[in-house]
């Protein structure tokens, strides 16, 4: 699957900004053992599930159990507490802060949970 290129751009400044910061006191060795651990950890963005949840919310708690039964492997961002996680909820739900926000294989699913969804 392709990752979309808005989430592609976006991972790759954050990274870049991240390696740049590391490389000032690094050798080039250890900042090219880096970029390959950027590189797989790219590709597993763009084969996940991640969801944006906030602490006590019982539909992010329904979310969760479903992916754990079903042996489907997610990632779990606090969008409460985590202002950086709270903005990438934020441009993935075109500002929805209903949780928990479900992003897979880097685009948007769905806010809430149930049927209706809710959260």
């Amino acid at each position: 699957m392709q990752i979309d290129p808005d989430t592609r751009s976006y991972i790759t400044k954050l990274l870049i900004t991240e390696l740049q910061n590391y490389s000032q006191n690094t050798s080039r060795l250890e900042v090219q053992i880096q970029l390959g651990k950027i590189e797989s950890i790219k590709g597993d963005l763009r084969m996940s599930i991640v969801m944006y949840v906030k602490p006590g919310c019982p539909y992010c708690e329904r979310a969760r159990d479903h992916y754990k039964e079903n042996n489907i492997p997610f990632v779990e961002y606090d969008a409460q507490n985590d202002k950086q996680r709270q903005r990438e909820m934020l441009e993935y739900t075109g500002g929805d802060v209903t949780v928990p926000a479900i992003v897979k294989d880097g685009k948007f699913l769905q806010s809430g949970w149930g049927d209706p969804p809710r959260g």
